[in-house]
């Protein structure tokens, strides 16, 4: 191997000569010396422990936040230490328990004092340098330096190199660690490791082919073989290569039916598998080879396929049987309610979902404001009243189901009615299907978009991918599913008038069973026809309705008030709402389609700036927007003159909250009791300045730099969430809760902050100097403008909201994900959590709850809830805000 595909680029990423100098005298070395220099084995007894302890974190590992058997498996990792005091393996799965008791800073500490008392110790410097985040790749540096031979030093190398998008340096120094590992265990993970980075350097050829060649070794364990194929079967199911990928789909059948995979694996290969079900349209084959097993995941995934292909009552008794094992209740989401429908019990599902809806929905009597939902749960309760529906009710029921767009639930009804009134139950059937086909049509046609995305990525350069994460989990798969290229040759489409065309023949097709206009040219020409909003030349908006606004009919939409026609109104009839629009140099158009809960028109002021909008409650998207579909998560949205939230989404982010408070009120975190661990985790302060990057690799960083520095967060915004958890509690409680109602506050503020942005920049014409000053603070970036703006609603959110903790939270998690390049957030929240803390460093009196000695960060779930608006306010009128 040449030197030169060792250390391609290296501009990129060292600071002077002499790192320089430095890394191609280890790499140099490192080629020279290792295959004469086999690794040492660690004792076959080290290794047992070592497996042991990741069967105990896998057993019991379940929805309630538990990691398995930590206690046992903190034993066995100790145990492994004991017998191979050099191992770094089990030193790093002790680090990760840390990190999942929200201690990770206190195992950083622990691991720079180590390296005080022997700077020399190679290990050591690898496991500082994971913990730091980006920060640490010279530990990584440093730890070949003192080993050439020490996988672990090269391992993070390669995570390094693969961060910063060099391909070639990655695969190398995977290639590298897998030649120094030093047992069984090691060299499957440093094979799964080697294998995502040949994938992501367009390489799944070999990665496939060195895949194949460890499962086939002697030294692996069965349970790893079958983890080994797994991972195969997912690489090769992102190929485009339609016989690999059939070939991929008959193997992944075979593990799921022969295999005791871990439930995470079962789902990550389950998910890949739906994306490319090769003559398994209906997935009947998946949905049996997941039934070879029992475990709650493979009920929960066989319950969604049944849900997704047509309604049975099977699909409620696996949720339920999959979510007991867990000690969950059943969701009140769309899912639940769909397959509460199957099962029969339709006032059941109707009354859960109404009694887990937000306020903000409900009217004085607590049911739905859209008249269309709130018939649907006045006909619930009238045959629930009754001794058993009749004909006539569930016929009445069916067809209020159709008109508020619950097609999944109206093919359970059918199945009932099909009993008394065959033709009335074939009908209703026929229509749900015409609105399913609807939806799926409709996600079908924004493949077509994604595909000419794709095909102007791959003429500029490659496929935006996920990064391994700066919390040291690695990854390097592709962000974008796969979008069964091979199977569709219809053209891409390239603008928003081919998109709004490309849906006249579904809408068609759907109104020939539900009613309206069939012919395709008519709507056609209705679609194009749709109101649109331009903003300066650079974006489109097509109007999401209901109604004109006085501002729609300032600039000649409409007349304000009236009902908005073209894509609006035909949603609208299905009960959906759709965001449809392009932006110059975002890749094509791009839509986003969900259920409607309702619309309300809301107006009020954050930080002295008035705003007003429409708001359009929704719930569980139908089509995700781009960001959506490449894997962002995507709550709410501003639009043309309002926001739109998914109400199932923010109760996604509530489930996070149950998940961090049952993990700290159970006894599962290796024998301690909760409180003691809350209090453990809470005490956990911040880094000691100075120690950051000794010696001649800190680069000159300054004292301040220092502890300002967001590098490795390392679970910050857990333990925010969890302070906010304690302060919370009852009496006698460890922890309080969060509530739904809350969170869609803070999503819905955020989007409030940008309306008040509206107010500020918009029309143009109107606020030249505004608009003037905003690009040039974002160096006339169009990039940095939709960083600058997702800053300045997340400062508004936590100036405003009740309880200021909870959006610092978000911005902290963000942070500590690191940059995907999907969405603006990340580098905007990471501009904003370091001007937040610059504003506490600055007025000392005021914060005396930080350790100056200490980094910040690490120390905000320290400060009350007033401290942080205070921060957030003080920050806002810097930003002339308010």
């Amino acid at each position: 191997m040449s030197l030169r595909s060792c250390v391609a680029d290296p501009l990129a990423h060292l600071h002077g000569r002499w790192r320089i100098a430095a890394i191609l005298a280890a790499l140099a070395c490192a080629c020279r010396t290792l295959p004469a220099t086999p690794p040492t084995p660690v004792p076959d007894a080290a290794s047992a422990a070592l497996y042991e302890a990741e069967d105990a974190l896998r057993e019991g590992a379940d929805l309630r936040g538990s990691r398995g058997d930590e206690l046992n498996a903190r034993r066995a990792l100790e145990r492994a230490v004991e017998l191979a005091p050099d191992w770094v393996a089990p030193k790093r799965l002790l680090d990760e328990i840390a990190r999942a008791d929200l201690r990770g800073v206190d195992a950083l500490r622990a691991h720079r004092d180590a390296l005080g008392k022997d700077p020399h110790d190679a290990g050591e410097q690898y496991l500082t340098g994971r913990l730091e985040g980006r920060a640490g790749e010279p530990r990584f540096e440093a730890a070949v330096r003192e080993d050439p031979g020490l996988a672990w030093g090269h391992h993070g190398l390669s995570w390094a190199a693969a961060a910063r998008g060099d391909r070639s340096e990655a695969v190398f120094h995977a290639r590298v660690a897998l030649a120094c590992a030093r047992d069984p265990w090691e060299r499957t993970f440093f094979t799964q490791t080697l294998a995502r980075q040949l994938v992501a350097a367009d390489r799944r050829d070999e990665a496939l082919d060195l895949l194949d060649e460890r499962a086939a070794a002697d030294d692996v364990p069965a349970q790893d073989r079958a983890r080994i194929a797994a991972l195969s079967v997912e690489l090769a199911l992102e190929a485009s290569n339609s016989r690999l990928g059939f070939q991929a789909y008959e193997r992944g059948i075979e593990i799921l039916r022969g295999e005791d995979l871990p439930d995470a694996d079962v789902e990550a290969l389950t998910a890949r598998m739906r994306a490319r079900s090769f003559d398994d349209p209906e997935d009947q084959r998946l949905s049996l080879a997941l039934a070879a097993r029992k475990s709650p995941a493979r009920d929960r995934l066989r319950a969604e396929l049944m849900l997704q292909n047509g309604a049975t009552p099977l699909a409620l008794g696996l949720l339920e049987r999959a979510l007991q094992a867990t000690d969950h209740s059943l969701p009140a989401g769309t899912a639940a309610r769909a397959a509460r429908f199957a099962a029969g019990d339709f006032s059941g599902a109707v009354e859960r979902w109404l009694a887990a809806l937000p306020r903000v929905v409900l009217d004085t009597d607590g049911l739905p404001r859209d008249e269309r939902l709130g018939r649907i749960v006045r006909i619930a309760r009238r045959i629930s009243n009754d001794s058993g529906p009749g004909r006539d009710d569930l016929s009445d029921l069916g067809q209020a189901l159709v008109g508020a767009g619950w097609f999944r639930e109206a093919r359970g009804v059918a199945v009932r009615l099909a009993s008394s009134d065959l033709d009335a139950a074939l009908t209703l059937d026929e229509r749900a299907l015409a609105g399913i086909e609807l939806v799926d049509e409709t996600r079908r046609v924004l493949r077509r978009v994604d595909r000419a995305s794709s095909d102007v990525r791959a003429s500029t350069g490659p496929v935006s991918r996920d990064e391994p994460r700066p919390n040291g989990r690695d990854t390097g798969r592709d962000v974008v599913p796969a979008l069964l290229a091979t199977r569709d040759e219809t053209p891409p489409l390239r603008s928003l008038d081919a998109l709004l065309e490309a849906l006249a023949p579904i809408f068609a097709h759907a109104n020939a069973f539900l009613g309206g206009e069939t012919r395709e040219s008519s709507l056609r020409r209705e679609l194009k026809a749709s109101p649109r909003t331009s903003y300066a030349g650079l974006a489109q908006v097509v109007h999401p309705g209901p109604r004109f606004s006085q501002a729609d009919e300032h600039v000649g939409l409409g007349q304000a008030g009236e009902r908005v026609g073209g894509l609006a109104a035909l949603l609208d009839r299905y009960g959906r709402f759709g965001l449809f629009g392009e932006m110059a140099g975002a890749g094509g158009p791009d839509a986003t389609v969900l259920p409607l809960l309702g619309w309300e028109e809301r107006s009020g002021s954050h930080l002295g700036v008035r705003w007003h909008g429409m708001v359009a409650w929704c719930e569980s998207a139908d089509v995700k927007s781009r960001a959506g579909r490449r894997g962002a998560q995507i709550s709410a949205a501003a639009l043309h003159e309002g926001y739109w939230v998914d109400v199932d989404s923010v109760r996604a982010e509530l489930a996070g909250w149950e998940l961090l408070r049952r993990r700290f009120v159970s006894d599962a975190g290796g024998g301690a009791s909760a409180p003691d661990r809350i209090v453990a985790a809470l005490r956990s302060g911040g880094l000691s300045l100075g120690a950051v990057h000794e010696g001649p690799t800190s680069g000159g960083r300054s004292s301040e730099s220092e502890r300002l520095a967001t590098d490795a967060l390392l679970g910050e915004a857990q333990r925010m969430r969890l302070a906010v958890l304690r302060d919370r509690a009852g009496s006698g409680a460890a922890l309080g809760e969060m509530t739904l109602d809350e969170l869609l506050d803070v999503t819905c503020t955020h989007e409030e902050g940008h309306l008040c942005d509206r107010t500020r920049f918009l029309p143009v014409g109107e606020h030249t100097l505004a608009c003037f000053g905003l690009l040039l603070d974002c160096f006339f970036s169009p990039v940095r403008v939709g960083e600058e703006l997702e800053y300045r609603a997340q400062l508004t959110c936590i100036a405003e909201v009740a309880d200021p903790r909870v959006p610092l939270a978000q911005v902290l998690d963000s942070v500590e994900a690191g940059p995907s390049g999907i969405t603006p957030h990340s580098a905007g929240y990471a501009r904003l959590l370091t001007d937040l803390l610059r504003v506490v460093d600055e007025d000392r009196e005021g914060y005396p709850e930080f350790d100056r000695t200490e980094t910040l960060a690490h120390q905000l779930h320290r400060l009350p809830a007033e401290k942080v608006r205070r921060a957030a306010l003080a920050l806002a009128k810097r930003k002339g805000l308010n």
